[in-house]
């Protein structure tokens, strides 16, 4: 049987600003952490204890939308910022984001309009 849910990837966690995200408690029931429009710290989340969070699978559609949206914005601020070593950074972290296993986002295909 499939879980209602789907695990995020750390890297990933600061890009969700409109997807709700999900923790399992101790009676493996998933229950909210991040409501719609609120923001996480993905820099530090990712350095402090944390809890796995998870995204409800018939919200993945549109956290695949919000994900890509969200990597091109970051990809576009830092083009207009001019700093190669900001564009290379960004790129970097699409090219891992892409190429990296993830039940939620496991090849370029997400990503034309970034690869374009």
């Amino acid at each position: 049987m499939l879980s209602s849910h789907l695990p995020v990837k750390v890297s990933q966690i600061s890009y969700y600003r409109k997807t709700e995200l999900y923790i399992k408690n101790s009676g493996g029931e998933f229950v909210l952490f991040k409501s719609a429009d609120c923001l996480i710290d993905g820099d530090r989340f990712s350095q402090e204890n944390h809890p796995q969070l998870y995204l409800a699978r018939d919200s993945r559609t549109d956290a695949i939308a919000e994900l890509r949206h969200e990597i091109n914005k970051n990809l576009a601020e830092r083009i207009v910022s001019g700093s190669l070593p900001d564009i290379k950074m960004a790129l970097c972290e699409i090219i891992q984001e892409a190429v990296n296993s993830d039940p939620l986002v496991n090849d370029l295909s997400c990503f034309p309009e970034t690869i374009d």
